[in-house]
């Protein structure tokens, strides 16, 4: 052990000379240390740095065996989205010690911890088919049991939510939220703060819930609201006294028994006799898959669960494009029944998105119906476009985003985002008409890393590079059209 404490040390100095940062793909320097023996470097998480997605200021996944090969390009994927307790905030950046990295190296007995010691495989069977769950989990840079303010809530789990959907091959009907202790306040936030919230999730779970965020039965309609959506949830809680929130097994009792008593069986509840570390750490149960609630582990338990209002499914088609400084998008069903009207929303970068018009639908419908409507003022460069479908009784259907970037329009253009990137890079082209496009990559030697070609159709078009393979680096990228070709610098971090 000495021996491998001391090259581990050397490790971690020589990253800390170099302002600590390291390899993405495998997290160098970076170590679960816990009960392991040795200790095992990080290998299954990839991180992406420094983003600004309300308080949250970077994240780690796990992608599933295969995401990036280009068969599997237009496969979507369940995601769980976890949420770590309070010694996981951090900057979220590459720094080992204040960084991402305190996310993997804090708990072995969290989700992200089992799945990186390869405790838990995030692959289940149901109904015959085989799923491969997609894994994130955000930092945040700070949680303050008294400062309610400064915590992340259900804002910032949109945000989040908002930017997963438009980066990652996500099944929007399989989208799941657990979290422990402080993280499972922000769950039962969002979950809880809104019926258009909760319908955006098929299944969500908590463990030790503190709730310090004001959400309880007795002051709001949290219970109503998931109640209403028919969101199905599973909490865990100890009873030997939890010392880090006392009032979480009322807490917990009173949210599963609201819930309980407006649809039986909605919530289901289990608690522990023997947690550790404060009496509060029910999560090592709560992710431990040999832990069977009514037979299912918790991940047999989410993959049951899908939620069909977060799927378009009246909606056929939804494009976008600029044309003369202005963004057309166009729309439409197949079919509709007592459907009201179509609100319309938009985000940029920020991945917050706000009304911008609202469309009055067809209310019943058997044929095929087109609408349109044409953003006058788009956002410079990265404009991000939403539908919801709003019924008459209240039922919200959201679409999917289309992505249209406002630079040159109607002229050849090259836009890469983003740069550097970690494991893909997606390339937007804006054509004038429709073409044959070849996108290379190559190392600044010349060798050929990657390489795409495919049919693009007036407008913004979206090419996805996977390059998870290729080393951290400098790359060239090539596109060539009928009647331009130019090349750009990428940085792989």
């Amino acid at each position: 052990m000495g021996k491998h404490f001391l090259v581990r040390k050397i490790i971690f100095l020589i990253v800390i000379i170099s302002n600590g940062f390291f390899l993405p793909a495998q997290y160098p320097g970076c170590y679960v240390d816990f009960d392991a023996t040795p200790s095992i470097p990080v290998t299954k998480f990839s991180p992406v740095p420094n983003l600004s997605l309300g308080k949250f200021n970077g994240l780690v996944h796990y992608l599933p065996p295969g995401y990036n090969d280009p068969e599997n390009a237009y496969k979507k994927y369940p995601v769980i989205l976890y949420f770590g307790g309070v010694t996981t905030r951090g900057n979220g950046t590459l720094n080992l010690s204040t960084g991402l990295c305190r996310m993997l190296s804090r708990d072995s007995s969290s989700l992200i911890g089992k799945v990186e010691k390869g405790v838990v495989i995030p692959e289940v069977t149901y109904g015959g088919s085989t799923y491969h769950y997609i894994i994130i989990s955000p930092q945040n840079a700070r949680y303050d049991l008294n400062g309610i303010p400064n915590n992340p809530d259900a804002n910032d789990a949109e945000i989040l939510l908002n930017y997963i959907k438009t980066n990652y091959r996500i099944d929007p009907a399989r989208v799941y939220m657990t979290g422990m202790s402080t993280g499972a306040n922000i769950v039962i936030h969002y979950a809880g703060s809104s019926f258009t919230r909760a319908k955006t999730l098929a299944g969500y779970n908590t463990a030790s819930l503190c709730s310090y965020m004001g959400l309880s039965p007795d002051s709001t309609d949290a219970y109503k609201n998931i109640t209403e959506a028919n969101l199905h949830g599973r909490f865990i809680y100890c009873t030997n006294g939890d010392e880090e929130c006392p009032e979480s097994a009322e807490i917990t009792l009173k949210f599963v028994n609201a819930i309980n008593q407006e649809k039986p069986g909605l919530a289901q509840i289990q608690s522990q006799n023997n947690c550790t570390q404060n009496a509060h750490n029910s999560w090592a149960l709560n992710y431990n898959p040999n832990n069977l609630l009514e037979g299912k582990n918790l991940y047999d338990y989410f993959i049951q669960f899908s939620n069909s209002s977060a799927l378009p499914v009246s909606i056929k088609y939804f494009k976008g494009k600029m044309n003369s400084g202005k963004v057309d998008l166009e729309w439409s069903t197949s079919s509709e029944k007592s459907s009201e009207r179509f609100v319309i929303e938009r985000g940029g970068g920020s991945y917050v998105f706000n009304q911008i018009a609202s469309i009055e639908a067809a209310g019943n419908s058997n044929t095929n119906k087109v609408y349109r409507f044409t953003d006058n003022k788009p956002l410079v460069n990265l404009n991000l476009y939403r539908i919801i479908q709003i019924d008459q009784d209240g039922t919200r259907r959201i679409s999917e985003v289309v992505k249209v970037m406002n630079k040159n329009s109607g002229k050849f253009n090259l836009t890469v985002s983003p740069n550097p990137f970690t494991t893909s890079l997606s390339v937007f082209i804006n054509l004038e008409r429709k073409q044959l496009v070849k996108a290379v990559v190559t190392d600044l030697n010349g060798r050929l890393i990657a390489n795409l070609t495919r049919l693009c159709n007036e407008g913004t078009t979206e090419l996805s590079i996977p390059m998870s393979d290729a080393a951290k680096g400098i790359y060239l990228i090539r596109i060539e059209t009928d009647s331009h070709t130019e090349v750009q610098k990428i940085v792989k971090q």
